[in-house]
C-alpha cells in the first residue's frame, strides 16, 4: 500500500519533472533569437549592393521596411511553422525597446 507521504513525494517529482521539462524546452529555442540579427543584416547587404548596383531609385530603407514587413506577415500568418528563422522573429517580436536599440545600432 501507498502512504500519503509517498503519494506526496511521487507528486513533487512529477510537477518538478513538468516544471524541469517546460524550461528545457524553452532552451531549445533560446539560441535561435541570434539567427533573426544576423540575417537581417545578411539581407541588408545584398540589397544594399544590388541597389547601388542596379536599382538606384528605389530608397534602401523603403526596400528594408517592405521585407521587414512582409517577415512579420509571414510569421504572423504563419503561427504553426516550426522552422529556425519563424522563431526567431517571434521572439525578437516581443523583445524590450531598449535591448532592440542595443543590438542594432552597433551594425548601423
Amino acid at each position: 500500500t501507498q502512504t500519503v507521504s509517498d503519494t506526496v513525494a511521487n507528486e513533487d517529482h512529477s510537477s518538478h519533472d513538468e516544471d524541469h521539462s517546460e524550461d528545457h524546452s524553452e532552451d531549445h529555442t533560446q539560441h535561435y533569437t541570434i539567427l533573426f540579427p544576423w540575417f537581417v543584416q545578411a539581407v541588408g547587404i545584398a540589397v544594399f549592393f544590388l541597389i547601388t548596383r542596379y536599382v538606384v531609385v528605389v530608397p534602401y530603407t523603403a526596400i528594408m521596411f517592405l521585407i521587414g514587413a512582409l517577415m512579420g506577415i509571414g510569421v504572423d500568418t504563419r503561427p504553426d511553422a516550426d522552422d529556425q528563422l519563424t522563431t526567431s522573429i517571434a521572439l525578437w517580436e516581443t523583445i524590450n525597446a531598449e535591448v532592440l536599440l542595443l543590438v542594432f545600432l552597433p551594425g548601423l
